[in-house]
Parts: structure tokens; C-alpha cells; sequence
């Protein structure tokens, strides 16, 4: 387990001392001046659920600081979870079945609960956001898939989650019932009636049901939402990206999606993220990741990505570079890449859509050396200037401040207006940062983190700083320096952007695809250059060689035909001679 998972834990144990059933609770704050501020009735935040769909609770997140800070009426819900919350009866007919779990039901019958009564502590029920983070955002997405959602919320933000994420909804809701019924010795033949699988959980006590534990494979979701059923489909359900595309709730509403860059360090334990590792346990990594997740052409995709996060330009990998780009591979097919699908399937019906990448690295992290993530909605909800946070993590940067005030800018916006960009006069800070709306055509993006300068102070401030108990009385008054570079992006699908002081934090990615098809122009004609220069080169020593041999030939052949001429000369100097010469049987006896 990392150590970063295990603080969490840590953190939240004590408030899981008191667990039951009997869990359907919310908690409402409203801001300092009531329900007769000036900004009431306030626009409502609905906080859904955190990391995990086995464990946790409402009281985890203190909603005190965002509430007062942004004028928000901040409400968090508690649903049920594991076993309780995400196991289906198999019986079409019953709710439970219909929307894929008990937990999509209770965060519904919250939903409609605020949208009653919110009116009464100052909240506006027509401006609702709904938020979640991790699984907490895949049960948020899977609730979108219910026809009876719609009118429940307006809009809704999507943290390092969503309902395409492997991790997001049960695998096999049958396997799961089937393996339940083992465990708890449930068979058809102990009662008549067809809801026969309901009738043996509720004669079970709680403490057998709560030891159940789901067929997990790694990876993959244990306990979790299924696909919602509607009327026209079969008993399975649908896919899920079909569900969400056919969903009016989910296109009605407003939609803001941020992932971080790296949300795949919990699939590891603690001497992997410290030490890195071999190559050989990167490729068991990805061939159990593309195992589970796929189902054909799987040494094709394998292939496909061991090629594409992998550094060839290096001949030797360091262990540390191999897990780095483990976690970059992970982190865009587990989190990013269904993220932005999601942000993709609501931008392309004309649905007002935001997508963000939280690049932010604290100097305080658990592992400084390591690029991780710190979560945004902590951030978003003004994690430094909240007191359980102190058991995260005890030391805040002015960088940490600063992006937490834009974080909570950034939401109060949505929430407030549908538009995340903050207007002039509720901004923290003196950047004119703005969120673009996400476009199929344009395809822009909000990246958090680098955009803001690094603040510093003097090095006579920081000694003083040093020797000094006391917190400074004014501490926002800070001075800027350049950015300092960005780093090396961390997301392939999302190529980061080089910080500019002088540009807001917008990115385009239809411009960077622009920059790598000049760039791909480039590489090919300078390849062609090169091969036509080589054939040249080619050509050139042929017509060498040719004349060398020809020269050393041409001796030979004159010789040759010297003799030759030298034998017909000779030749006729013999017939020429013969000719002369006088025949014996001419001679007569006179010329004695």
C-alpha cells in the first residue's frame, strides 16, 4: 500500500468508528450571513461520495471553508455502500436491479430531498451541482444513466472519475450475486418465492454480510454500480457509453470534468513507488492491466502500449523512469482516457462541457521525487485553510494557497453560473485565468498547476520567516517570478502546454496536433532528403568503380590488339614473301 493511501486511511478510520445501514444522512453548511446574504438563495453544491465504493463517509470533508468562501450552501450525503449498496437482486422488476445498485437510489432520494427543502436553509434548488471524486464520480456518472435523474441536478463535476473508468462499475453483477449466495450458503430450493436471493440476505446478519467479499480481479471494480436497466433494453442493460449517450439528464446538465496527472499510484505498493522497477514487472503489470480489461487483441494492445511509453532513446531504463511511465500508462487507461470519452460523448451533442488537467505538485508531497498527485478535491475545497487537513499534510507553500484559491474560484463559478471562468470581482488572485468551454472542433482545456507563477519572498524575508513562530499578518501580499518550466507531460492523449507569463492557462489541443503534424512534415522530408542523397552517393561510386574498371581494362585490350595487328603484319610479310619466290619445277636446264 502506498504511504499516500495509507495516510488517507489513517485520516479516515476514526470517522468509521460508527457504522450501520441506518446511514442515509446529510450534512447542509450554509455561509456565515444565512439565508438573507446578499447572494441568497445560494447556489448549491451536492457532495457525492470520495475514493472508494467500499468505504467512506460525509463527514470526511469539512464543507464549513468552501461554503464561507465561496458562498455556497455545501451539502454532503451519505449512501450505502459495499455489499448493501451495489448488490443486485437479479429480479428485473425491483428498483434495486433497475438502477444498478441501492447506492444510485440513495444518492437519487438525497437529490430529491435537497431539491424539496434546500429552499428552506437559503439554497437556490434550481442551481444544484452535483460532485464527486474518484468512485464517488463514477456513482455521480452511473446516476445520469437513470431516465427518473433528470430535473435532479443542473450540473454536475466529474473528479479523477467516471462511469467508462474499468474501475467504475461492477464486471459481472451476476457473478457477483452468484458468489454471494455461496458465501452465504443462499440457494433457490430454501423458499418458493422468486425474490428468493433477497428473502436469505435479509434473514442474514450484518456482520456475515459485511465479511462477503466481491469477486475482485485487479484492476477492476469489486463492489460497484451496474449499468442502469431501462425499459427497452434486455435485463443485462446496455453499455455503458450508449447508456450515457441516450440520457437526457445527462445531456440537460452542465458538465466539468478534471483529472489529475498521475491517479494510478494506489494499483501499487510502497517499494515500487520509492524504488521503481525492472522492466519485467512493468510487462506483468500491463499484461495482467490488458488481461482484465480486454478482451481481443490483446498482444496487439499490449504491444501498442509498451511501445508508446517507453523512452527508446534511452538504451538502458532506469527503474525509476519505468515507473514513471507505468504510472503515465495506467493513469491515462484507467482515469484520463474514459474522462475525456465521457467529456467527448457530452461536448459532441452541443452540451455545455469543461475538461481540466490538475498538473499541481506540492513541495510537501509524501514522495517529493515522485510526480503525484495532490487531489483536487481537497484543493477544490480549500484544503489549506481546512483543519483536517492537517492530518494529511501540515506544511502549505503560498503555491498551494494560490492554487486553492483558484480551484474554489474555478467551482463556485460553475456552480453559481454553469460558467467556471470566475467574473472580475470574485477572483482571489490577480491572474485573469479563464476556463474555455470544451468543443469537439477546438478541443481547449483548463491546465491547473504550472500556469501559476511560483511565489516567493526575499531571502532576508525567509530567514526571518525561519527564525519566526508567528504567522505573518499578511501573508497574501506576495510577489511574482517567472514560471518555471513545465514538466514533461505526464499525459499522452493531453499533451501539456509550455507555461507562458504573458498567456492565460488555456491549451488547444487542436493546436498542438497541428504542431505535431508539422513536425511529422518535417521528420519525413528530411528522411526523403536523406534517402535521395544516399542514393546519389550511390549512384556516384557505381559510375566510379565502372571507370576504374574500364581504365585498367583498356591497357590490356591495346596490347592485345598490338599483337594482333603484329601477327597479320607478320602474316603478310609471309605471304607476301612466298609469293616472291621462285618455283624449282620453273627452273630449266638453260639456267645451269
Amino acid at each position: 500500500m502506498p504511504l499516500g493511501v495509507y495516510n488517507e486511511l489513517r485520516a479516515t478510520v476514526p470517522l468509521l468508528a460508527n457504522q450501520s445501514e441506518d446511514c442515509l444522512y446529510l450534512n447542509i453548511y450554509v455561509p456565515g450571513s444565512g439565508a438573507r446574504g446578499v447572494e441568497a438563495p445560494y447556489a448549491v453544491v451536492v457532495w457525492a461520495g470520495g475514493p472508494s465504493h467500499e468505504w467512506g463517509t460525509a463527514n470526511a470533508l469539512d464543507g464549513a471553508v468552501l461554503a464561507a468562501r465561496a458562498h455556497l450552501l455545501v451539502v454532503t450525503i451519505n449512501y450505502r455502500l459495499g455489499l448493501l449498496g451495489y448488490l443486485t437482486p437479479g429480479v428485473r422488476s425491483t428498483a434495486v436491479q433497475a438502477a444498478g445498485g441501492a447506492a444510485v437510489l440513495d444518492v437519487a432520494a438525497a437529490l430529491g430531498w435537497v431539491r424539496r427543502n434546500v429552499a428552506a436553509f437559503g439554497g437556490d434548488p434550481r442551481r444544484v451541482t452535483l460532485a464527486g471524486h474518484a468512485a464517488g464520480a463514477a456513482l455521480v456518472n452511473a446516476l445520469l444513466m437513470l431516465p427518473d435523474s433528470k430535473g435532479l441536478v443542473s450540473r454536475v463535476l466529474l473528479l479523477s472519475g467516471s462511469a467508462l473508468s474499468p474501475t467504475a462499475l461492477a464486471p459481472d453483477a451476476a457473478l457477483a450475486r452468484e458468489h454471494t449466495a455461496q458465501s452465504l450458503r443462499c440457494t433457490p430450493e430454501t423458499t418458493n418465492d422468486e425474490n428468493w436471493f433477497v428473502e436469505c440476505i435479509r434473514a442474514r446478519p450484518l456482520a456475515a454480510l459485511l465479511a462477503v467479499e466481491a469477486p475482485k480481479a485487479r484492476f477492476l471494480a469489486g463492489w460497484a454500480p451496474s449499468v442502469p436497466i431501462s425499459r427497452e433494453t434486455a435485463s443485462q442493460g446496455q453499455a455503458p457509453t450508449r447508456a450515457l449517450h441516450a440520457s437526457e439528464a445527462f445531456l440537460d446538465c452542465a458538465l466539468a470534468v478534471v483529472v489529475a496527472t498521475t491517479e494510478s499510484y494506489q494499483f501499487f505498493n510502497e517499494e515500487d513507488i520509492r524504488h521503481g522497477f525492472e522492466e519485467e514487472h512493468r510487462n506483468r503489470i500491463l499484461r495482467t492491466y490488458v488481461r482484465n480489461v480486454y478482451r481481443y487483441h490483446r498482444n496487439e494492445i499490449f504491444a501498442a502500449i509498451r511501445n508508446e511509453y517507453t523512452d527508446w532513446e534511452k538504451p538502458i531504463q532506469h527503474p525509476i523512469n519505468i515507473r514513471d511511465a507505468t504510472l503515465e500508462s495506467l493513469s491515462d487507461a484507467a482515469v484520463t482516457a474514459p474522462a475525456l470519452r465521457v467529456a467527448q460523448l457530452h461536448a459532441r451533442r452541443g452540451a455545455r462541457t469543461y475538461f481540466a488537467h490538475f498538473a499541481h505538485q506540492s513541495k510537501d508531497a509524501d514522495y517529493p521525487q515522485v510526480v503525484l498527485r495532490v487531489k483536487p478535491c481537497l484543493t477544490s475545497w480549500g484544503c489549506p485553510w481546512w483543519v483536517a487537513c492537517s492530518t494529511r499534510r501540515r506544511n502549505y507553500s503560498r503555491g498551494d494557497v494560490a492554487v486553492a484559491e483558484m480551484s474554489v474560484s474555478l467551482l463556485a463559478a460553475f456552480a453559481k453560473t454553469g460558467d467556471p471562468t470566475p467574473r472580475a470581482e470574485e477572483r482571489h488572485h490577480d491572474g485573469a485565468t479563464s476556463w474555455p468551454r470544451y468543443e469537439m472542433n477546438t478541443q481547449q482545456y483548463l491546465s491547473i498547476g504550472e500556469i501559476f507563477p511560483e511565489l516567493y519572498t526575499t531571502t532576508s524575508a525567509l530567514d526571518d520567516e525561519e527564525d519566526s513562530t508567528e504567522p505573518e499578518e499578511d501573508s497574501s501580499e506576495v510577489e511574482e517570478c517567472e514560471p518555471s518550466p513545465s514538466p514533461r507531460p505526464a499525459l499522452s492523449a493531453l499533451p501539456a502546454p509550455q507555461p507562458s507569463p504573458k498567456e492565460d492557462s488555456l491549451t488547444n489541443l487542436d493546436s498542438q496536433y497541428y504542431s505535431y503534424t508539422v513536425a511529422l512534415g518535417v521528420t519525413v522530408g528530411a528522411g526523403c532528403f536523406l534517402l535521395a542523397l544516399n542514393v546519389l552517393v550511390f549512384a556516384g561510386i557505381y559510375l566510379q568503380r565502372g571507370r576504374r574498371r574500364t581504365a585498367h581494362r583498356r591497357p590490356r585490350r591495346e596490347a592485345q590488339q598490338r599483337v594482333r595487328t603484329q601477327r597479320e603484319a607478320e602474316q603478310r610479310r609471309r605471304r607476301a614473301a612466298k609469293k616472291t619466290r621462285p618455283d624449282p619445277r620453273d627452273i630449266g636446264v638453260d639456267d645451269f
